[in-house]
């Protein structure tokens, strides 16, 4: 069964497998504490599907302040 999670700093090794796959050309380090600051941000949110205890994929949702629509925020949801 697939689950739907936060991220955590145990899940640092198969996010860094992930991001190896989806950006080639680049140096990818994840760090759990990285992951630990990013779970602790109200505006941040990491989130991880697992099949069977194994993360499959990842994304990141950012919320950003917008001036457009009074106090209305926007996100930005990456590396999926």
């Amino acid at each position: 069964m697939r689950i739907i999670r936060p991220a955590t700093p145990m899940d640092v090794d198969a996010i860094n497998t992930l991001y190896q796959d989806l950006v080639t050309g680049s140096h990818i380090n994840v760090l759990p504490e990285r992951i630990a600051a990013i779970a602790a941000d109200a505006n941040n949110h990491l989130w991880v599907c697992s099949d069977k205890d194994e993360v499959i994929a990842t994304a990141l949702l950012s919320l950003r302040m917008d001036a457009m629509l009074q106090h209305q925020p926007f996100a930005i949801i990456e590396n999926l």
